[in-house]
């Protein structure tokens, strides 16, 4: 099972094979770094709480020298991952005289010159990314939470790293998170970044224009991830989460490619969620009647009861609904009517024994038959309150949800049946006295009851189905794919020998022969500038490598709040675009002093 933010339960492996548990909890199948050493200790603490033997977290610094650290440069041998998941620091620096001078790990600034020994950079960003390449096999695969300005950057550095990513090896797709996800940590904004590793490092070579081994970027962008976006971070259980939209849709994009990322484009899709209430199975729990499943545990276990295990009340116990709220009114059905039945039972006699004196009078003395009355049931009440308030034992000690509704019906039951008996007493003379049975043991009978209610007792939880089979329309498709170089139409081009004429064939589709024939001739000049008039202003690659989602989104013209039709708009833009070019003419004239 599932709690709605996708946390797993009851995955302890009780069903693997010994062997198969064994694999599971090796600990060479998790490895991680940290350099807090306390956040190394509390890793490895949690480790071995989930049973991991052996677990391969060491505190050091990923990015340091390797030199007489035997344990850190085993952790950190190249292309020895299959999976790589991490949340890196943000927006730091790192003192380069202690950085690892591997070059096939961090680039050069320079292949001569001063600089032929200095890494590109000291942003830690942007070098935790080349460690993250550097430890994946070829095929491995990354998912790493990064700053925005990774994406964008414009540094020689930023630019190189990203265009490394996209020509060498293949980004999958680029999420956008909103802003504050990190609160109250840090308000940087960040996306997650996915790829895969095509290249060895021994394999990397300079950037001439090569085709990217990335041809489309899948972008998502997210807006609301299940909890509020302030500095409080609250769950909100149940709500709006794009990530699981996300989910379906980026399993699409790999499985179909281009042709997945049409379906549902306009519609959220969610899981269904629903609430349970989750304790402990405690003692006294072993003495009611469990379920069929439940009993069938019990009989098996040592101890002749679930103690210590956690579960739902309704498998706990016979009978109980799943939700809470119908469990509650189950109980309240059942327990409210016996606690007035055992409050009115307890007081019947005293009650019975003042109305057979007043009743065969046959006449109206209320306020002396009500002073007798309460003479006779001077300390009932007070027994009884006193029993309702032992049986609290049978509740949880600190934030119990029952133990409120035991006290209030207890409360309730006893106020009625006073004023019940009152009313009897009062009227003896028109009055009948039914018949009650007599309360044998009060203490007794009330635990019975107290027992009843105390199985609400636990904390309530919710889950989601194990499926997404929630939609929701959507006004604008929240995810898009952008190529990484897109030709530019030419009509005008013609093949060496004259039979081919044009760029793109008459489907739309660029010709190899043109792509050859503009590789040949260099896409960029020799200082590694993009040429003009060869690739679409919007594909990634005309875009410095730009790898931020708002770069590529597509504007949407039914979110326009005008009367005007969008040809109409866009007639007024191009009339202002003249009016500010002839405005800048005379300005111009001006200054040079023609007018």
């Amino acid at each position: 099972m599932l709690e709605w933010d996708g946390t797993p339960h009851r995955t302890d492996g009780a069903a693997a094979t010994p062997e198969q548990y064994a694999a599971i909890h090796h600990g060479a199948n998790f490895v991680g770094l940290d350099n807090d050493r306390t956040m190394a200790r509390i890793g490895w603490m949690n480790l071995v709480l989930h049973d991991v033997t052996d677990p391969h977290l060491l505190q050091g610094d990923s990015l340091s020298k390797r030199d007489g650290k035997p344990k850190l440069a085993e952790l950190l041998e190249s292309e020895s991952y299959d999976f790589v998941l991490a949340n890196p620091p943000f927006t730091g620096t790192v003192d380069t005289n202690d950085l690892e001078k591997d070059s096939k790990l961090f680039p050069r600034a320079s292949d001569k010159g001063k600089k032929k020994d200095d890494a590109v950079t000291n942003k830690s960003e942007l070098l935790f990314l080349w460690l993250m390449l550097d430890l994946l096999q070829i095929g491995g695969r990354c998912a790493v939470i990064i700053p925005e300005g990774v994406l964008f950057g414009n540094t020689d550095a930023h630019k190189r790293l990203r265009r490394e990513l996209l020509t060498e090896n293949v980004v999958k797709g680029v999420i956008s998170l909103p802003g504050g996800v990190f609160q109250p940590y840090t308000g940087v904004k960040t996306s997650i970044l996915i790829f895969r590793k095509e290249t060895r490092r021994e394999e990397k070579q300079s950037f001439t224009g090569q085709a990217p081994r990335t041809e489309y970027v899948w972008f998502y962008e997210i807006e609301k991830d299940g909890i509020t976006l302030d500095a409080k971070r609250n769950d909100r259980p149940g709500e709006r989460n794009d990530l699981w939209d996300a989910l379906v849709k980026f399993k699409l994009w790999l499985t179909e490619g281009r042709a997945g990322t049409s379906r549902d484009e306009k519609t959220l899709l969610q899981p269904s969620f629903h609430t349970e209430r989750w304790r402990q199975a405690l003692l006294r729990d072993s003495a009611d009647q469990l379920t069929a499943a439940g009993q069938a545990f019990a009989d098996q276990s040592d101890t002749g009861m679930w103690d210590g295990q956690v579960w739902g009340v309704h498998e706990l116990f016979s009978g109980l609904p799943r939700d809470p709220k119908a469990a509650q009114e189950q109980i309240k059905a059942k327990i409210q009517p016996a606690l007035l039945e055992l409050a009115k039972r307890y007081l019947a006699p005293a009650t019975q024994q003042i109305w057979a004196k007043w009743h065969p009078a046959q006449i109206q003395a209320p306020q002396q038959a009500l002073d007798d009355w309460q003479k006779a049931i001077k300390n009932l009440p007070q027994e009884f309150r006193r029993a309702t308030s032992d049986a609290q034992r049978f509740f949880e000690s600190e934030d119990s949800p029952a133990l409120p509704l035991w006290k209030d019906w207890a409360k309730e039951a006893l106020n009625t049946a006073l004023a019940k008996h009152e009313a009897i007493v009062t009227q003896a003379n028109r009055s009948s006295f039914g018949e009650y049975l007599p309360v044998s043991n009060l203490m007794q009978e009330t635990e019975t009851l107290a027992r009843e209610v105390s199985k609400l007792d636990g904390f309530d939880v919710v889950l989601r189905s194990l499926v997404i089979d929630q939609q929701t329309p959507l006004d604008a498709a929240k995810h898009w794919v952008v190529p990484v170089r897109e030709w530019l139409l030419n009509d005008e081009w013609q093949s060496e020998d004259g039979s081919l004429k044009g760029s793109h064939d008459t489907n739309g589709l660029v010709r190899q022969q043109y792509v050859e024939a503009m590789l040949a001739a260099k896409l960029y000049d020799e200082k590694e500038v993009l040429k003009d008039g060869l690739l679409d202003p919007d594909c990634i690659e005309a875009r410095d490598w730009n790898l931020s989602s708002g770069q590529y989104k597509p504007f949407d013209f039914t979110q326009l709040k005008s009367d005007k039709s969008v040809v109409e708009l866009i007639a007024e833009l191009r009339q202002t675009e003249q009016s500010v070019i002839v405005g800048l003419d005379k300005l111009l004239a001006m200054v040079e002093g023609r007018e």
